[in-house]
């Protein structure tokens, strides 16, 4: 027998005169628990408590955490929903790795900012999720509030969930041992979030079904009774995407954390599915694949690129309409999409695949059918690959000058290396040489000093060889450097951090994907200093070493990441190759590659 522990917050009218009066919060709370009613599991207890209006002060959410959340246990679930104005705070100079926006984003409590009562920190909000998760449950936030920015109505006739910024509270009235526990580094989340919108975004609330809602609360509750029980987080969060932003062209909601894990497993928690990378899903645009030029998809021209997506045979296509930044709009060809769903996706084809590839005498006819990534050329033509017999009987793969990449025993699979290969290849040579972004974000490493758990923000990087690129020792122990992403133009950007390594493995756990102010700068893993190891398999033995290929994507429209990702070639993948050191609508995007040598010294 388990239990689901919900904690819903609903504020419409607050005690301060600052903070404007809201409409659609105790709707959103009504909704939220009528939900939780039929969705919970056959067998599950439900306890809920509500905390609405002037009952949901800072000190009763607190408590509500401590003393209602923190009765689940391991095979329980605890919900935290909250419905109301968010608002922002500046970010203390010691934590600026936390926050590359240069705000911390709050909570505005039915008390808050009478009598000294703060707003609760999203960074309080993480310590009160952590101290439930560590008993055992699964841990998920909804947070229906805006994340920055005054209090006004929109231009669209929404009514903005946020209240006017504020200056950062004195410690002395925030949770105890706050910021001690974040400039010892920052612990990974334990739980997850569904936010109405990005750190730079404002919620919305209007008149749905007759009622004043949540745009995302009405969006989020919509997709779970339209979505089948199995859904999980990260396309459920899609489904309701979708949803908003036909509502909203400035509201994008997010997931928190984004990676492969929690994200995927259903809503209120179960089996973890495997990560999809490509998927396709309804947008403001219509039916669209969350990748697009910078990924690597060719614009429309005569011969559109095409999706294949999921599902029992025949195989279903999505043909390219407009391919922008990081998403391209598709039309499904000859069959209906189901508008509740989040399909996953593959590329099927592309114009004129970049990668050729020669096959040498000797070698087996291989099972080769048409190609999104690879095109096979005479033996005697020149190619970016070649396959070659080797005197063992397997098989090697060689790029154009002869060097070795990878031998495989199985004939069956060469292919499937190839193809491979050539998308890891394309994602390193990504370049958009006449874009106006170029040079605006640089990648710094920084080397820590002895016993610095955080990156500083403001030391300098180490220099770059001729080539732009950095060679790391071991000494004896793996090298680790901090990384900072700087934004030196005068526009917010979003940027992600991708890390290729010579195992042909495609990450982007470093950056993920966020915004950075002008001026401000990131930090790769929250501002812990990042190790960079041979990988499993390699011994660190005197004269080895790896390589790294850092490439850094700039846009001006969101992206995203993880469409990038490719397991390492060959085996299962490790964590990271590159890893935690121990203790849109414009087409603008620019890539830079870093090249990172890791050698351990003769």
């Amino acid at each position: 027998m388990s239990t689901l522990y919900a904690l819903l917050v609903g504020i419409d009218r607050y005690r301060s005169p600052s903070v404007p009066a809201l409409a659609g919060c105790a709707n959103d709370v009504a909704d939220a628990r009528s939900l939780l009613e039929h969705r919970r599991a056959p067998g599950t207890d439900l306890h809920v408590r509500r905390l609405l209006n002037d009952e949901a002060t800072r000190s009763a959410i607190v408590a509500g955490f401590r003393t209602h959340l923190a009765r689940a246990r391991a095979g329980d679930t605890a919900l935290f929903w909250f419905s109301g104005h968010g608002s922002a705070v500046p970010v203390p100079d010691a934590l600026w790795h936390l926050e590359p926006t240069g705000l911390l984003q709050t909570l505005v409590c039915a008390d808050s900012r009478t009598d000294d009562h703060p707003d609760l920190l999203d960074k309080e909000l993480a310590v009160l999720l952590d101290e439930v998760a560590e008993r055992g449950a699964h841990v998920v936030a909804v947070l229906d509030c805006c994340h920055s920015g005054g209090a006004s109505r929109g231009p669209e006739g929404l009514r903005l969930r946020t209240a006017a910024p504020r200056t950062l509270p004195h410690e002395r009235f925030l949770l105890p041992g706050l910021w001690q526990r974040y400039r010892q580094g920052v612990p990974e989340p334990r739980a997850l979030t569904l936010a109405a919108c990005r750190a730079t975004e404002q919620a919305r609330e209007r008149r749905l079904d007759g009622r004043d809602r949540g745009l995302f609360s009405w969006s989020l509750t919509a997709a779970l009774r339209r979505c089948p029980p199995a859904t999980t987080y990260r396309d459920l969060l899609a489904v309701a995407r979708g949803e908003v932003e036909r509502w909203s062209v400035a509201q994008r909601p997010e997931l928190i954390p984004t990676g492969p894990g929690p994200a995927d497993q259903p809503f209120l928690g179960g089996r973890i599915a495997p990560a999809a990378g490509l998927t396709m899903r309804e947008g403001r645009d219509g039916w669209e694949v969350n990748a697009g030029l910078c990924h690597g998809v060719p614009a429309v021209a005569g011969d559109p690129a095409r999706f294949a997506v999921d599902g029992p045979p025949p195989v279903r296509e999505a043909e390219a309409r407009r391919v922008l930044t990081g998403r391209t709009v598709v039309t499904p060809l000859g069959w209906a999409p189901d508008p509740g769903r989040t399909y996953r996706a593959a590329l099927s084809r592309v114009p004129a695949p970049a990668t050729t590839v020669a096959v040498d005498d000797g070698v087996p006819a291989l099972p080769a059918g048409p190609s999104a990534h690879i095109r096979f050329v005479r033996a005697a033509e020149p190619a970016e690959l070649r396959v070659r017999p080797l005197a063992d009987g397997a098989l090697g793969i060689l790029d154009a000058e002869g060097r070795p990449l990878h031998r495989e025993t199985d004939p069956c699979r060469v292919v499937a290396a190839l193809e491979h290969i050539a998308r890891w290849r394309q994602v390193r040579d990504l370049r958009n040489p006449l874009s106006r972004l170029a040079g605006a974000v640089s990648v710094e490493l920084v080397e820590p000093h002895p016993g610095e758990a955080s990156a500083p923000a403001d030391r300098p990087g180490l220099t770059p060889d001729a080539g732009g690129g950095f060679e790391l020792r071991y000494c004896p122990a793996p090298p680790e450097v901090f990384i900072r992403l700087h934004n030196r133009s005068p526009r917010p950007l979003y940027c992600a951090l991708l890390d290729l390594t010579d195992t042909f493995r495609i990450h982007a756990g470093l950056f993920p994907g966020a915004v950075i102010a002008p001026g401000r700068a990131g930090a790769a893993l929250d501002g812990r200093p990042v190790a960079f190891s041979l990988p499993a398999g390699r011994d660190p033995a005197p004269g080895r070493s790896a390589r790294d290929w850092l490439v850094l994507i700039v846009a001006e429209d969101e992206f995203d990441a993880r469409a990038f990702e490719l397991p390492r070639l060959g085996g299962p993948s490790p964590n990271r190759d590159t890893r935690p050191a121990a203790g849109w609508g414009a087409h603008e995007w620019s890539a830079t590659v870093i090249p990172v040598v890791t050698a351990v010294l003769p």
